[in-house]
């Protein structure tokens, strides 16, 4: 599969030949203009238009190959990056049950991965902001779920055929713990792993207690 990175996604090849741009819409939210310059686009050069995506980003398809780098200098570099996969529920402020803030932990957990370069696989992560789990936590490597009392912290989570839900690594956690915690799992998920393996994959051969006594205890100084 050829694929064209850039600032705000990248291009991918299909097996019908085609092609598809996902521009970055941090947290799934775009705003007016970029939305704007998207739909020009599409009418410009005369695609059949944009679907959905399940990491909640919207996907330009149907892109004749030889077209690809013509379409991604015509959507520009819209605002925000998105190197992790992360799904997200509305959460407090915006939900009527909501307990906690997704958008402020999102935009928490972006900055701090973007200082993390070693990780082989880059996580999916869900954050939910109440126990119903709408931002799909427990099936991505890395789960919040937030509650009256913090944050619960998941590790191992997966979709698909082999599906498996995440584990609990801790409970009640505010948000300045959460982000520790995740940076020590990754940390000795990125020295751990074999190359291409997913946190499920790693939890079932490593096992959680060594994953979660990883989180839970800071190296020494």
């Amino acid at each position: 599969m050829k694929t064209v990175h850039d600032t705000f996604g990248a291009a991918s090849c299909r097996a019908d030949g085609l092609c598809a741009l996902r521009p970055a819409m941090p947290q799934g939210f775009m705003d007016a203009e970029s939305l704007m310059r998207v739909a020009e686009v599409v009418r410009k050069y005369d695609l059949p238009g944009v679907r959905a995506t399940g990491a909640q980003r919207l996907e330009i398809h149907g892109i004749p190959p030889e077209l690809v780098d013509t379409v991604t200098q015509a959507v520009g570099s819209l605002d925000g990056k998105c190197p992790f996969m992360m799904t997200l529920c509305l959460g407090k402020g915006q939900c009527s049950r909501g307990l906690q803030d997704t958008r402020s932990m999102a935009a928490a957990l972006e900055n701090m991965l973007e200082a993390m370069t070693d990780i082989s696989v880059r996580p999916k992560f869900g954050v939910s902001g109440c126990p119903r789990g709408c931002g799909q936590s427990w099936v991505r490597d890395i789960g919040l779920i937030g509650d009256a009392k913090g944050w619960t912290l998941l590790f191992g989570g997966a979709a698909g055929r082999k599906a498996r839900p995440g584990e609990i690594i801790a409970k009640h956690l505010c948000d300045g713990d959460v982000l520790k915690y995740v940076k020590r799992t990754l940390d000795f998920f990125a020295g751990n792993a074999k190359k291409g393996e997913r946190a499920a994959g790693f939890a079932e051969r490593i096992g959680m207690e060594a994953v979660r006594q990883a989180a839970q205890n800071p190296e020494p100084e």
